[in-house]
């Protein structure tokens, strides 16, 4: 069976595609964040851990944060694999 080039191209390009969604989790009334912290961990075929745990507390330790104001989680799907970041502002 032959596939022609632009199948070929159709097919590698969605093993390749990645989408990326931040959500809010919480946030302070303080407004002026002088400090951001991250912890991001890649997991491949849900076995191969990479990286920190996305917890709230590594994030500001990373960023050497004492008070968080806001958090975000962005969590991106690659192929064959998930990555899940969190980030805090604070001071």
């Amino acid at each position: 069976m032959k596939l022609s080039k632009k199948a070929i191209i159709l097919i590698l390009s969605l093993l390749i595609v990645a989408c990326s969604t931040t959500v809010p989790v919480s946030a302070t009334g303080s407004v002026a964040s002088s400090k951001i912290g991250t912890a991001k961990q890649t997991t491949l075929l849900s076995i191969i851990k990479l990286g920190d745990e996305p917890t709230i507390e590594n994030a500001a330790k990373n960023g050497n944060i004492t008070n968080v104001n806001t958090v975000h989680y962005k969590t991106t799907i690659i192929p064959f694999g998930i990555s899940v970041e969190c980030i805090v502002r604070g001071n």
